[in-house]
């Protein structure tokens, strides 16, 4: 059962979940302590916890029991050294990891904010490239943080300004950072979401999109890819939605936040943090 908690971990880590991100990469090392891929969970929870000296020693164990596959543990290592603001550290101990498998997702987004860092341009120009390259769409700055989530909102603006600094289009207020937004309880959540309609942008795909509800959880989105019609409800603290015509059918909860910086013009009054992304909302329609 191992690999379900270090799943776990990093579906939690998705949706922001810091204590529960934590607690299921433990969960993966005691059913499988044997399993690499459990105690690389465990290292990148902490990292994004904030936790990174704790992360630097597993990893290093990691490599001294296994010098063959060091790769990911390398890259890791400097993304804890970047968290800690170690720039060029980080750099070298990417690049080493990068050297033993240049393929590996992420990491060219970090080496490339890290070289603007240090002011080597030509290189950032270079790993954001290859960074680039991972996507089916040209990344926005929003869906490349979503790949990083930090606890510490100056670790990620740090990160965010030297991506820009590299040569990704926007500018530092496109991307939204949960941990600077009150979270949502269900009875806000039904009274915002249910019985009205609400519109916001899709960041993925660069396009407008509105989802209606009923009061009873009938509902219908609306987006680039044409209509589809769904369900919604409440289950804990969290929205859940199932679409007919999306994610082949699968349910999928969000946790809703307020943005203390949005506004209904923009479409960003409201934020929803998923498996699938962070997305933007406001109310459409703001008589009940």
């Amino acid at each position: 059962m191992g690999p379900c908690g270090q799943v776990a971990s990093s579906l939690a880590l998705d949706r922001r979940q810091y204590a529960t991100a934590v607690a299921e990469a433990e969960k993966a090392i005691a059913l499988s302590p044997n399993d690499p891929q459990s105690h690389i969970a465990m290292a990148r929870a902490w990292i994004f916890t904030m936790r990174t000296s704790e992360a630097v020693d597993i990893l290093k164990g990691l490599m001294q029991r296994d010098p063959r596959n060091i790769a990911t543990p390398l890259c890791l290592q400097g993304l804890a050294y970047f968290t800690e603001g170690r720039v060029e550290e980080a750099v070298v101990s990417m690049e080493r990891g990068l050297t033993h498998n240049p393929k590996l997702p992420r990491y060219s987004g970090v080496l490339a904010s890290a070289y603007a860092q240090l002011g080597r341009d030509q290189e950032a120009k270079a790993a954001l490239e290859r960074f680039a390259d991972e996507f089916v769409y040209t990344p926005s700055l929003q869906v490349v943080m979503y790949a990083f989530p930090f606890k510490d909102s100056k670790v990620a603006d740090r990160l965010a300004a030297g991506l820009l600094e590299a040569g990704l289009e926007g500018q530092l207020t496109d991307y939204y950072n949960a941990n600077d937004m009150r979270k949502l309880e269900a009875e806000e959540i039904r009274n915002l979401c249910f019985g009205r309609r609400m519109t916001g942008f899709d960041t993925i795909i660069g396009s407008d999109m509105w989802i209606e509800r009923s009061e009873d959880g009938r509902a219908m989105m609306q987006d680039a890819w044409g209509s589809s019609d769904g369900k919604s409800w409440i289950e804990g603290d969290m929205l859940c939605n199932q679409w007919e015509a999306r994610w082949g059918g699968l349910k999928h909860c969000c946790d809703v936040y307020h943005n203390p910086q949005g506004t209904s013009e923009m479409k960003n009054e409201y934020v929803t943090v998923s498996d699938f992304g962070i997305f933007a909302l406001s109310v459409a329609d703001r008589e009940r």
